[in-house]
């Protein structure tokens, strides 16, 4: 079972990579993937609450209804978290990476030239 699983696995990951799926650009993956790391860090703090909260005083919604308002929120909350943090922290980082890669010894400045006698 594990072993056909990783096959089909291998596969679709090569129909992804080289394949006819390898043309296919959705832009939503990229969102939907820049939102997994926010939303892993809410979902279990505050989602799960937020589903226990709506169960004990919206059973109006039903439970479709608290599910998908539940899971609308968190990734609503995601976004902001991605747009707010993520992307600001990202771009900081970078740019004293590349600050600090600048100056590393094994990239030194180029030579200077000699002055004209």
């Amino acid at each position: 079972m594990v072993r056909s699983r990783r096959r089909r696995s291998g596969a679709l990951l090569l129909l992804a990579t080289i394949g006819p799926l390898a043309r296919i650009r959705w832009r939503w993956l990229m969102t939907a993937g820049a939102l997994t790391y926010p939303f892993y860090l809410i979902h279990q703090s505050l989602g799960l609450p937020m589903a226990a909260e709506l169960t004990a005083h919206a059973h109006w919604l039903g439970p479709w209804g608290r599910l998908a308002l539940t899971t609308v929120s968190m990734l609503l909350l995601a976004a902001i978290i991605h747009r707010v943090v993520e992307k600001p922290i990202g771009r900081a980082l970078r740019r004293r990476l590349d600050q600090a890669l600048d100056r590393h010894p094994s990239n030194p400045p180029a030579p200077r030239p000699e002055p004209a006698h």
